[in-house]
């Protein structure tokens, strides 16, 4: 084993693993929209009537600036999404990484059965013919390298801190861009990069 391994235990009635899918399909300057999509592990016979998903949107520092409760509905398989609108957003960009954490709580009636954590920023990103990649309409050109997920000496054992070293060193000397290979990065690493400024291809 070289990256971490976690025992996960819930409710039955829960947020899948990776059950959260949130973007934001809208940035205005004032505002910006949020879709979180929520994916439930339901478990047999139970109403989802008498199930309900509720989001609160926290910035970085712990104050909460939006929130949305859904019903679910035998249509919904499952699977609900919310919109919620934040105001002011802070777009999250490799000079100014802001994030948000949208926390998802899973109801059954009064009872909350699970609360489940997602961070994300706010940014949009468009490709322009001929002009090239933008990211928050601003023309972005990618400075990137092409990272093995091992430390060097230190081996392929994920390492929080070493992960979080080598992005730092890749900052500094320029880059903002970071492609990993052959495999799916830890997800260390790209907690690593959201929070520090740094584009990432998985």
């Amino acid at each position: 084993l070289y990256r971490n391994v976690h025992l996960v235990v819930t409710d039955e009635l829960a947020v899948k693993m990776w059950g959260t899918y949130v973007t934001t399909p809208v940035v205005r300057e004032g505002f910006a929209k949020v879709n979180v999509q929520v994916e439930l592990d339901m478990p047999k016979g139970i109403d989802p009537n008498t199930v309900s998903v509720a989001t609160d949107i926290y910035t970085a520092d712990g104050i909460a600036v939006t929130s949305a409760v859904g019903q679910l509905t035998s249509f919904d398989e499952g699977v609900k999404s919310l919109e919620l609108v934040v105001q002011q957003p802070r777009l999250w960009s490799p000079e100014t990484p802001n994030l948000y954490k949208a926390v998802t709580k899973v109801m059954r009636g009064t009872d909350t059965t699970d609360v489940y954590e997602t961070t994300f920023g706010i940014r949009t990103i468009e490709i322009v013919p001929d002009q090239g990649f933008f990211l928050n309409g601003q023309r972005t050109v990618f400075k990137g390298t092409c990272n093995h997920h091992d430390n060097g000496p230190l081996g392929a054992v994920v390492n929080a801190t070493a992960v979080r070293r080598k992005v730092r060193l890749l900052k500094e000397m320029g880059s903002n861009a970071y492609r990993t290979s052959h495999n799916m990065p830890e997800p260390e690493l790209v907690e690593a990069c959201n929070e520090m400024g740094m584009m990432i291809m998985a």
